[in-house]
């Protein structure tokens, strides 16, 4: 997996903005996963909806499913 980091615009003013772009819709090819790194301790108040919103750092499955992941990577004996 790869780790992704969000990127943010500071305004002279200070205030912060998340940097953003928008993607033809002809140039998508498959959906990823976004995982996001919790870190040390897991927030109880997150959810499935907010996740995206909360977390800064994820990680990015270029895998079309975990079928597949597993698939390539399982150590048959």
């Amino acid at each position: 997996m790869y780790r992704v980091h969000r990127s943010f615009h500071t305004a002279p003013d200070g205030s912060c903005t998340w940097v953003g772009k928008i993607v033809c819709l002809i140039d998508v090819t498959h959906a990823v996963e976004l995982i996001p790194v919790y870190g040390v301790t897991l927030d109880c108040t997150v959810t499935s909806a907010t996740s995206l919103e909360r977390y800064n750092d994820f990680y990015l499955n270029a895998f079309s499913n975990k079928e597949w992941y597993h698939m390539l990577h399982a150590d048959y004996v």
